[in-house]
This record gives structure tokens, C-alpha cells and sequence, in this order.
């Protein structure tokens, strides 16, 4: 009987050391083989993820900054209550207080140097607004629905004159009136007007990526998430033209790109 008991311990012991070791190596295969195949390639993946930088600078304004022309609103009574006791002044180049441009368009050039992973295209608005385009310079990713929508009690038309796009011009007499469109291929710049107010004037850049930016009241910009890689990157203005810069973007950096405009005289 004591034999019995002690012969059946023992097996007890070898069976539990045997799950044991059983356990040990299935761990040890996964961390190292299969399963240590998915585990890198999930370090992978989160390494790439990481492998981005950004670009960032300001674009400045060099000489002496030419005086705005008065905006005549008369032809729409509407527009001129809007306005009442403003003046306003066309807003084609804008220098800040600190030298600095406004309404600039900021974005990599060479989209093929991104590669094949770009983010998923994020609505953008334009709005007519006591009679003007809000905001006068903007970006949208091909795909991407960009909704025009009317806010004030007065007919606007908004007429898109694309190049590699179809164009189009629509009416919207109903305040809260809006449209949505997409555009398929890039184009920077598209005009756009309205030919009820001429002096209403906005501009669409469109890109397959969304690595771009328009400078606002400070006269900066920041692309950030740009894949690791040597790339162009320009500025326009709607009425000073293009610079172009190369730049080089490195993991977890910002690199710094500072543009410069002059008007000719």
C-alpha cells in the first residue's frame, strides 16, 4: 500500500514537471518563432509609425509694404451694412505687425517622396461671410469633400475655375445654402469667385497628401507626421509667386524652413 501511494506521488510530480517544461517551450516558441515573428513585426510597425518629423519656419515680407486698396462695396447694400463703419481693403498681400506674411501656401511638392501611407483626407469649409471668403487661402486632399456654404441673406455664386478639375459655378441665394464637391487630381492654385461681388476672390490648393499649411496672423507654419526623407518643399502667394526649398526631414526632428518674399516694383 505504501509503495502504491508514493508511486502514485511520484507520477503526480513527473506529470506536473512535464506541463511545466510543455508550457515553457510553447513560450519560448512564441516569443522566438511564430509568435516572435508577429511580436517584431508589431515593433515594426510601431517603429515606423515613429519614423516621422516635421518642417516648421515663417515666411517674412522684405522691403516696404505697399498700401491696400479700399474695397467699394456700393453695388450690395447688404455688403455695406456688413461692414458699416469698417474699412476694408483687399486682402491679396497681407504683412503682419511682426513682417510676416498671411495667406501663404506652404506644401511638399514632390509627393512621391511620401510614399504609400497617407493619412485618410479630412473634410475642409470655405464660407462666404459678410461678403468675403472664409478663409481666402486654403488646402484640401484629393477625395476629400470640401462643403461652400453661403452665410449671408444675400445671392453669392461661387464659381470654381479648375484647370485639371472640372470646374464649376453655382448659385446660392439662401442664406445657409451650401455645397459639397471633391476634386480627384492635384492643382495648386484653383481661383475662385464670385461674379455677383468682384471683388470676392479665394484660392484651393489640392494635394494627394496632407502635408501642407497656409500661414495666418503670426506668419508661421508647421507640417508635422512627414515620413523620413529629402524632400521640395514650396510657398506660394497669390500675388509674389513661388519659393522653393529642399529639406531633409529626420526621425523626431523639426526642421526649420524660413521663406522670404519681395514685392517687385
Amino acid at each position: 500500500m505504501l509503495k502504491e501511494v508514493r508511486w502514485g506521488s511520484i507520477l503526480t510530480t513527473r506529470r506536473f514537471t512535464v506541463a511545466i517544461v510543455l508550457a515553457v517551450t510553447l513560450l519560448t516558441f512564441w516569443f522566438t518563432g511564430a509568435g516572435g515573428s508577429s511580436a517584431y513585426a508589431s515593433a515594426e510597425r510601431q517603429t515606423s509609425v515613429q519614423a516621422t518629423g516635421s518642417i516648421s519656419g515663417v515666411v517674412r515680407f522684405v522691403g516696404i509694404q505697399p498700401d491696400s486698396a479700399i474695397l467699394q462695396m456700393v453695388a450690395d447694400p447688404f455688403c455695406l451694412i456688413a461692414h458699416q463703419g469698417e474699412t476694408v481693403t483687399v486682402e491679396n498681400l497681407v504683412v503682419n505687425a511682426n513682417g510676416t506674411l498671411r495667406g501663404v501656401f506652404v506644401y511638399i511638392h514632390d509627393s512621391d517622396a511620401i510614399g504609400a501611407s497617407v493619412p485618410i483626407a479630412q473634410p475642409v469649409e470655405l464660407n462666404q461671410v459678410a461678403c468675403v471668403y472664409q478663409p481666402r487661402v486654403l488646402g484640401v486632399q484629393t477625395g476629400a469633400t470640401i462643403k461652400i456654404t453661403n452665410s449671408d441673406t444675400t445671392l453669392h455664386n461661387v464659381n470654381v475655375q479648375a484647370t485639371n478639375n472640372p470646374s464649376f459655378n453655382v448659385a446660392q441665394p439662401i442664406p445657409g445654402m451650401s455645397i459639397e464637391r471633391s476634386f480627384a487630381n492635384p492643382e495648386v492654385m484653383i481661383p475662385v469667385k464670385c461674379d455677383v461681388h468682384s471683388w470676392m476672390r479665394a484660392y484651393i490648393g489640392v494635394l494627394p497628401h496632407p502635408y501642407f499649411a497656409v500661414t495666418g496672423k503670426d506668419g508661421a507654419f508647421d507640417i508635422s507626421g512627414l515620413p523620413t526623407g529629402d524632400y521640395v518643399l514650396k510657398a506660394w502667394h497669390e500675388t509674389l509667386g513661388t519659393r522653393t526649398m529642399s529639406m531633409k526631414v529626420e526621425a523626431g526632428a523639426s526642421a526649420i524652413a524660413n521663406f522670404s518674399f519681395a514685392k517687385d516694383r
